[in-house]
């Protein structure tokens, strides 16, 4: 029964984390392009997603996919302008709201 009690343990510890968010770019190193800056509510995610699209070879975003057919997926990053912890109290939506209005003024 260990088991049991660490998977719930692991389940309660994921309900309680707090989203952590932000502004954030891609940047392409040996280019100096950047993207417009972005707001995500999971920053984390997106560090995620750039991995996955190097592992794959080819990013499924758009704006990506001009710079990164032109000279390749070994120069990307995120650059993180501004992040965001999600207040214990705070709605999902109220979360999105404030990273939208970092997002605004960065832009």
């Amino acid at each position: 029964m260990p088991d049991t009690s660490k998977r719930r343990e692991l389940a309660q510890s994921y309900k309680e984390r707090r989203a952590s968010g932000g502004v954030f770019r891609f940047v392409h190193s040996a280019s100096g392009w950047t993207s417009p800056p972005r707001a995500s509510q999971n920053l984390e995610g997106e560090k995620n997603k750039l991995r996955l699209y190097k592992t794959s070879g080819t990013p499924s975003d758009i704006e990506l996919l001009k710079v990164w057919s032109q000279f390749g997926g070994d120069g990307f990053g995120i650059e993180v302008l501004d992040e965001l912890e999600q207040k214990p109290d705070q709605s999902a939506e109220e979360f999105k709201n404030d990273l939208n209005e970092l997002l605004k003024l960065r832009q």
